[in-house]
């Protein structure tokens, strides 16, 4: 077994394979995304804004939009698709302007809205998403995506009631409508009443099995509770979306959270084989090695994961203490000084280093 020095290191395992990393199409992993996406944003440096103007700089799509507008400035559709453009190219201001003047220029084209408040979201304006899809329902009050929408918008700002009473709106028009349980679960599960949240996921896989997130929010909640049928759920998301990496990703969370090690290591590997660049699936497979002590496979996947993100820290402090598990010192040392680049403030390889020097 690995030596009583590392054990600070390696226990619990499982708190540095957890669930947040993993499903980025699950709801609130999608919000803390967006939040760290708008952060980078909202700290880009000068060098980042320098290469944002040249990506808008001599664009030609946007120069033959622009070329259009000034020809046409009374056309939306023009600034929508603009925006569009700019958007994909990271020019948030821009295409915020030209959706705000396409809105103004044809209030009723409701895709508009929908574009504005994604883009406001994304560049952590958060209140400004809010009331684009507050004006939306006002313009359509009977389109109930749009409320769903707007629900989805007030669970983001913690305006749970809000977001429960907008759902009650929709329910009044669809008393089944499959995405307004899930949202009414999502409200009730972020509020912590995760058993009053079960029925209502349950509902909505029953009026939509295709509802993935449903079945794997209700594996998540019964493997809380430690109830075998979570692994029913997930198997019932794989079997919706059997190419999806996220949703393995859930299931082999599942397992090694059931100490079904091999079973999730088998998991991961078909992750990889879905998506080669799914990073997670090579770094928690190496952890889980390292559990279970084949700690040359470890390094191996740890050696991957930073070919597929050379940013990334975990994998770069985790290789070093598998070098120096081998005895290899000198690349253990170097693994940690790499770390040490990226966070100067990371105790645990200052730790290791200093005990490697001495």
């Amino acid at each position: 077994m690995i030596c009583k020095e590392f054990r600070h290191v390696m226990c619990p395992l499982r708190r540095l394979i957890f669930f947040n990393f993993l499903v980025m199409k699950v709801f609130l992993f999608r919000i803390i995304l967006v939040l760290m996406i708008a952060s980078g944003f909202a700290c880009t440096s000068d060098s980042g804004k320098q290469e944002q103007e040249l990506l808008l700089t001599g664009n030609p799509a946007i120069d033959g939009l622009t070329q259009e507008i000034s020809k046409d400035p009374q056309n939306a559709e023009l600034y929508a698709e603009r925006a569009r453009i700019y958007g994909q190219n990271e020019g948030f201001d821009e295409a915020i302007a030209d959706l705000e003047k396409a809105i103004e220029l044809d209030s009723l084209k409701l895709i508009n809205y929908y574009a504005l408040a994604e883009l406001y979201l994304n560049y952590y304006q958060s209140l400004n998403a809010l009331k684009t899809m507050e004006k939306a329902v006002e313009l359509f009050p009977d389109h109930l995506p749009s409320r769903l929408k707007l629900a989805e918008y007030q669970l983001i700002l913690r305006k749970h009631q809000d977001s429960m009473n907008t759902l009650g709106k929709v329910f009044e028009r669809d008393a089944q409508n499959a995405e307004a349980f899930f949202w009414y679960a999502m409200n009730l599960k972020d509020l912590g009443k995760k058993e009053d949240a079960v029925p209502y996921f349950q509902k909505a896989v029953e009026n939509d099995p295709e509802l993935v997130d449903a079945w794997i929010n209700l594996g998540q909640i019964f493997d809380e509770f430690e109830n075998p049928i979570a692994t029913q759920y997930f198997d019932s998301a794989i079997e919706m979306a059997p190419e999806d990496a996220t949703v393995l990703h859930a299931k082999a969370t599942h397992l090694q959270n059931n100490d079904k090690i091999r079973d999730a290591i088998e998991c991961y590997k078909s992750i990889s084989r879905i998506d080669p660049q799914y990073e997670a699936a090579y770094f928690n497979r190496g952890m889980l090695y390292l559990e279970l002590d084949s700690i040359q496979k470890a390094l191996n996947l740890f050696d991957i994961t930073t070919k597929v993100r050379p940013t990334h820290v975990k994998a770069y402090f985790y290789r070093g203490l598998a070098n120096e598990l081998l005895g290899k010192k000198e690349d253990a040392k170097a693994n940690y000084e790499q770390v040490l680049n990226f966070d100067p403030d990371h105790a645990e390889a200052k730790s290791a280093l200093k005990k490697l020097k001495s």
